[in-house]
């Protein structure tokens, strides 16, 4: 079979066309792992969607090949996987289109650093053990080496390759032991097993065996632990105390810039409505999303607004609620600052407050003008960020006791060290205040509510997500996504709203919120000793003979 044999040494082929061949397979890649996740949600194709690349890396003549690999996947998912990158820096920082696509290209390729240094460290790995006379698996090093540096890489959205697994609830259930990277690895060791006993080389098929095996026996217990995980979770929910919280989903862009004050009216006065109907229903707390509260708040807002004023927060309501709001102060000079916050108001008093902490970058956060203050004038200023996490203390009637909120607002439910740091203070309650509108209605929505599902598992609490625009809804202590409203474009539709009846946890108590992503570093760690033996043992040059010994030669 010719044709065969010419495609299976294709790594190892050289010239432009095989080089646009090669990074096309490493390409391949990076779509199948966008096709794996949200919003595709293909999820089974997750488990081979690194075989390609993981091909080409084992057979690529040098580390510098193997990287460009590397980098080709990599850059693909993130060009085709967050395409919505580029919305938030058009419709909030005036950047013309052209420019912007540049960013998201520059943004991609920054990406893709990330496996091109995983697919070095595979390389060096590999050539340090044939150098030894011995034979490295892919699945002994691929996992580690794509798990740690995916965690290292400094990034503006904390992406897993692990949110394809969202809907596969007995393979996430390890994240409460090892976090979502155990996942990634998994996924990856898979798939490295695939590569070497199908395409791997005769001479070591029985090795590549037992490394599959191997990978069998981790994928078999990861299922074993999740199932009985799934069943003690749900055992220890059922016997909870359970809490009717109302969600509000305003259904409207929410804008930064010029405000129509009519329309702020009349969207505060349909959300005090909603909130009213879910208090008919039932509801003991209610929670809108991020910057619903259509004004700007005082930082230090201690009691609700006069009844006179039209912008009072609770008007035909009497439950506890806790409302997403900008907010600002101002410095010992004078200086405006503003806070993305969230406000827990029970009567007339705010109870708590949360300033958020992770700021999105190009929206919320302008890194130049928190550096250089003199040129606040001619650049967008962004936002303040808060001190650390906040628990609010909202009182259930009903249940005669406080219920302890863990707040999260926008993309902090999916910042793995924030959730820690949110389960350190044990909330019996996760709440997501979001406005997801500023990505587009298509792809991020759906990509943050999957990483929002590991968060509730690392965390063993469940979570309620108000999402400005959707999709509204609630996670329990197992990742499941109980109930959800669909989502909207935006300025379609009134408020809807959903009641749902979660179970009040005493979340935090697990050995991922105990160990952090030792794992994770485990994996760096172990990724760069072997990059770095590779390294150092290289082949070098033979020495020349001494003179005196190549004229003795010649004679």
């Amino acid at each position: 079979m010719p044709a065969l044999s010419s495609w299976l040494d294709l790594p190892a082929r050289a010239g432009r066309r095989a080089t646009l061949a090669q990074l096309g397979v490493a390409a391949a890649s990076g779509l199948l792992t966008v096709l794996a996740s949200p919003p595709f949600g293909l999820w089974p194709l997750g488990w081979i969607a690194f075989a390609p690349l993981l091909w080409l890396v084992s057979r690529a003549p040098r580390a510098s090949r193997a990287g460009l690999y590397g980098w080709a996947c990599g850059f693909t998912i993130s060009l085709v996987g967050f395409h919505w990158f580029v919305f938030p820096f058009v419709d909030h920082t005036g950047v013309p289109w052209p420019a912007a696509i540049a960013l998201l290209l520059a943004f991609a390729a920054y990406q893709g650093l990330a496996l091109l240094l995983a697919a070095r460290a595979i390389w060096w790995a590999r050539a340090w053990a044939h150098r030894r006379g011995r034979w490295l698996p892919l699945a002994a090093i691929a996992p580690a080496a794509v798990v740690g540096f995916e965690h290292a890489q400094p990034v503006i959205f904390p992406y897993t390759i692990a949110i394809s697994q969202a809907p596969a609830l007995p393979v996430i259930q390890i994240a409460d032991v090892l976090g979502a990277p155990a996942v990634a690895a998994l996924l990856v060791a898979v798939a490295a097993a695939l590569v070497d006993v199908v395409l791997g080389s005769p001479d070591h098929r029985r090795a590549a065996r037992r490394a599959a095996a191997a990978v069998a026996v981790a994928l078999a217990a990861t299922l074993g632990y999740g199932a009985w995980r799934i069943a003690d979770v749900d055992a220890t929910r059922a016997a909870a105390p359970v809490l009717r919280v109302g969600l509000v989903q305003p259904n409207e862009r929410m804008d930064l810039g010029h405000h129509d004050p009519d329309a702020d009216a009349a969207l505060l006065a349909a959300m005090q409505e909603a909130t009213a109907r879910l208090q008919a229903a039932g509801a003991d707390l209610v929670v809108w999303s991020e910057a619903s509260y259509p004004a700007d708040l005082p930082r230090d807002l201690g009691r609700d607004l006069p009844e006179t004023s039209p912008w009072r927060i609770r008007r035909g309501f009497k439950i506890p609620v806790v409302i997403g709001a900008l907010t600002q102060d101002r410095t010992a000079a004078g200086a405006r600052r503003r806070y993305n916050s969230a406000f827990l108001l029970a009567g007339d008093d705010v109870v708590a407050r949360h300033d958020k902490l992770h700021r999105v970058l190009g929206s919320e956060w302008n890194p130049v003008v928190e550096w250089f203050p003199s040129l606040a004038a001619y650049l967008p200023p962004g936002f303040s960020g808060g001190d650390e996490p906040v628990i609010l203390p909202a009182p259930a009637a009903r249940l005669g006791r406080t219920v302890r909120l863990g707040a999260m607002i926008c993309m902090e439910d999916v910042v793995a060290s924030f959730g820690r740091d949110v389960a350190a203070r044990h909330p019996d309650l996760l709440v997501n205040l979001t406005n997801d509108s500023w990505f587009g209605a298509f792809a991020e929505p759906l990509q943050h509510r999957a990483l929002a599902q590991f968060r509730a598992i690392e965390a063993r609490a469940d979570m309620v997500r108000a999402v400005n625009t959707g999709p509204t809804g609630w996670i329990d202590a197992t990742g499941r996504v109980r109930a959800q409203l669909p989502i909207r474009d935006g300025g379609a539709a009134a408020p809807e709203t959903l009641l749902v009846e979660v179970r009040v946890l005493s979340g935090g108590r697990t050995i991922y919120a105990a160990i952090g992503d030792l794992f994770a570093w485990a994996c760096l760690a172990l990724a760069l000793a072997g990059w770095l033996l590779g390294r150092r043992g290289r082949a070098r040059p033979a020495a020349r003979p001494a003179r005196g010994h190549a004229r003795k030669a010649r004679h």
